[in-house]
């Protein structure tokens, strides 16, 4: 028989094993699992996430190197092939952070089954262990998409011995591990604002903080491009100030050009400071997953009760349905963003439309109106609340179904929360607009009413195409959100309707003037209006009763 701590020991690795496989099969279960039934995906399903998954990276690998080719060569021709190294090293922590940093808060602290996994018979550094690790994983897809292209366009400009070779390897696999650690502390003080904050706040701040990110990522790529002769001219006092507040990405880059001891202080860095995160997280692991920050006592206190209306009800539910959701919230209101991004823009930036408009060669008024009215139009239709509305009801649809009102009122209520969340903010930015280029009297009343019209269509043809083709089975609310092919179908559709009209305007543009085609379409747009409004009331509340 083997001795008890041969049987101790083998039980432990096996523990281990299993946590790890089980992190694995999680992180991957949006490959493997169809999240609309719960069930399994076939083989070609498999296989078409799979080539989407190595697409990706692909592609944004693609525009890293781009971005690597032009910055690489002027730099080692300056002498300066660290500072190159470095300027994409910040590059892909910055990307690796963001996006690994949701995963640190709701992988890391916010698990459901940590205390679960805490009841067991399993040490709290071994679930520790295995969590950490996967942030590591989200962290170094993020930052090779980035550092590998890097590596490859600097071969190609200088070429790389075998030690360079050797170092570029270990520093792709150790920056990460720099990341993750940032990304814990990030994710504990998000954890820390959140838990003094109601769930719906939560939510908008995890979405905000969403945006924040992909348009941070978005604005440092393009900048980047944009500024790059100036950060050639300037790449001298470029490089002091990285010396001086960024030392670390200093050693790395001097390390990916093959100097062995920059290698061994950046080596020694990094894992000093993902070592202390880790010591910290062990020691307060199992108080920071099993604190209930936020809850609060209920305290009585004595009211009057107010009735209020049943299309308000329904319309409060839909609003805390819409602020109870991130998914919901990032993935069908995107164009409010940009609506209210764009009014900014305008305001502060306005002689920029009217550059733009004349480098295309539009003086006209009137056809700036129209190109200015298509925009807003474009951006509405990125707005398809009404578009999973159905879906989201899942299987507690009966619930609605079962109140003493009518199919009418319920779909009305979501039909008015996809008109105000998108035309507020579409006034706002046509108020903004007009304020900077004022087109006239008749045209500034045209353009928000066609405006108007068009958002009524983008809601009620999303509401349509979801009661066609509902999905109650889901068992994550991110496959009615974003894999239901009605989603689709209700943007791509709208934008197809807004081609159309923009082909007209082309067919018509010596025939009659803009105003004449402005009001024109409105018609067109108020007659599909009432159409899908007489549909819907009428085929769209007995589908929604039967569901």
């Amino acid at each position: 028989m083997l001795p008890w701590r041969t049987y101790s020991w083998n039980w432990r690795k096996i523990m281990l094993r299993t946590l790890f496989k089980k992190q694995v099969w999680e992180m991957a279960s949006f490959i493997y699992q169809d999240g609309r039934n719960g069930k399994r995906r076939s083989r070609a399903a498999l296989v078409l996430y799979a080539l989407l998954m190595v697409y990706i990276p692909c592609i944004f690998g693609w525009l890293f190197f781009e971005m690597a080719g032009s910055l690489c060569p002027a730099l080692v021709q300056m002498k300066l092939g660290w500072l190159y190294f470095a300027l994409m090293g910040l590059m892909a922590t910055a990307l690796g952070v963001i996006g690994s940093i949701f995963m640190t808060y709701s992988g890391l602290y916010q698990a459901r089954d940590n205390e679960l996994l805490l009841s067991m018979p399993i040490a709290p550094w071994k679930i520790l262990l295995v969590r950490l690790s996967g942030i590591y994983a989200i962290s170094f897809i993020f930052e090779a998409t980035v550092l590998i292209p890097a590596v490859f366009a600097y071969a190609g400009t200088v070429g790389m011995s075998v030690l360079t070779i050797i170092f570029d390897i270990a520093i792709i696999l150790l920056l990460p591990l720099f990341a993750s650690a940032l990304s814990c502390v990030l994710g504990w003080l998000l954890g820390i604002v959140a838990g003094h904050v109601s769930t719906r706040v939560k939510n908008i701040l995890l979405v905000a903080l969403s945006f924040v990110g992909i348009l941070a990522c978005y604005y440092f790529y393009f900048r980047v491009m944009e500024s790059l002769q100036a950060i050639l001219i300037q790449a001298g006092a470029l490089g002091k100030n990285v010396k001086l507040f960024l030392y670390p990405l200093y050693q790395m880059g001097l390390a990916m050009q093959g100097n062995a001891a920059a290698f061994g202080c950046f080596a020694l860095m990094v894992l000093a400071a993902s070592g202390l995160v880790y010591a910290v997280l062990d020691r307060s692991f199992v108080k920071i997953v099993t604190a209930k920050r936020g809850e609060t006592k209920t305290v009585y206190r004595e009211k009057t009760l107010k009735a209020g209306t049943k299309t308000g009800a329904l319309l409060r539910k839909e609003w805390l349905r819409y602020l109870g959701s991130p998914v919901y919230m990032m993935n069908c209101s995107m164009g409010t963003v940009f609506f209210l991004i764009a009014a900014v823009l305008v305001v502060f930036k306005g002689e920029w439309i009217g550059l733009a408009f004349t480098q295309f060669g539009i003086e006209e008024k009137n056809a700036m109106s129209l190109v200015i009215c298509a925009a807003v139009c474009f951006i509405a239709a990125m707005n398809d609340l009404t578009a999973p509305s159905v879906s989201l009801e899942g299987k507690n649809i009966w619930i609605v179904q079962s109140l003493p009102v009518s199919a009418w009122q319920v779909l009305k209520a979501k039909l008015k929360l996809h008109i105000l969340l998108t035309a507020i903010p579409a006034l706002i930015c046509i108020g903004a607009a007009e304020y900077v280029l004022w087109p006239g009297f008749g045209m500034g009343i045209l353009i928000p009413a066609a405006v108007l019209l068009f958002i009524i269509f983008t809601a009620l043809f999303g509401l349509a195409v979801n009661l066609k083709l509902p999905n109650l089975k889901w068992t994550n609310e991110t496959a009615a959100v974003k894999q239901g092919i009605g989603v689709a179908v209700a943007m791509f559709g709208s934008w197809a309707v807004l081609l159309a009209l923009g082909g007209i305007c082309v067919l018509t543009v010596r025939l009659i003037s803009a105003e004449y085609f402005l009001l024109l379409g409105a018609l067109l747009l108020a007659a599909a209006d009432i159409l899908l409004i007489r549909w819907i009331k009428h085929r769209g509340t007995k589908i929604f009763a039967e569901l």
